[in-house]
């Protein structure tokens, strides 16, 4: 969903998930949303990404420029250099 061009999740019935707060929001392997706050458009990689589960918990603090995925290892970058995350299954 989109509201003055901010990003969130509802359901199929209209009930918000996530409120329209990010300036992007997209699905990131099979439990995570990766979510960005700033940045003047949805497609340029300015502002912060972190990741958040689909009841809105932080996951990864949205302090990253680049997130990306490599098997079971997410790869957060910043000015500061990388952090390393390894997903575990329960």
């Amino acid at each position: 969903m989109e509201v003055e061009d901010k990003y969130g999740i509802m359901d199929l019935n209209g009930n918000i998930i996530i409120p329209a707060k990010y300036s992007e929001i997209e699905k990131f392997g099979d439990n995570f949303y990766e979510v960005k706050i700033g940045g003047k458009t949805r497609y340029n990689d300015e502002g912060l990404h972190g990741l958040i589960t689909l009841e809105g918990n932080t996951v990864i603090p949205i302090i990253y420029n680049h997130i990306s995925m490599d098997g079971d290892v997410i790869i957060c970058e910043n000015d500061e250099g990388s952090t390393l995350y390894k997903v575990i299954q329960k």
